[in-house]
């Protein structure tokens, strides 16, 4: 009887970090890629170099024969994506949790690797 109250609460302990995950890339999003890169909010005044922005507009990365982008399409694409990922990872692992056969054991040392 007692190990099923342990396994249960681990299983909160699991899901509790999983809704963090999915905050992180929310939070994530929210400031750094609507307010800060394209908003240019009050936000963004907390950037040690505010110009950095304008000079990555200014600047062309050329990938071959892929083509090429302003250094900052690039960071910001690479910013949307880890907003992205932290919300899916964290929407996987939620998912994962109210699975009762899963053992979620191993997964935890991958979410604290990732």
């Amino acid at each position: 009887m007692r190990l099923g109250k342990v396994m249960q609460e681990q299983r909160l302990f699991f899901r509790a970090g999983s809704v963090v995950w999915i905050a992180g890339g929310v939070g994530h999003f929210v400031l750094v890629d609507l307010l800060t890169l394209h908003g240019r909010t009050r936000v963004s005044e907390f950037v040690p170099r505010a110009d950095i922005l304008d000079v990555m507009e200014k600047t062309t990365l050329t990938f071959g024969y892929l083509g090429s982008t302003t250094a900052f399409l690039a960071i910001a694409g690479f910013s949307v994506w880890v907003a992205l990922s932290l919300v899916l990872f964290g929407i996987t692992y939620l998912l994962l949790s109210w699975q009762t056969g899963v053992v979620l054991r191993p997964l935890i040392c991958m979410g604290f690797c990732v």
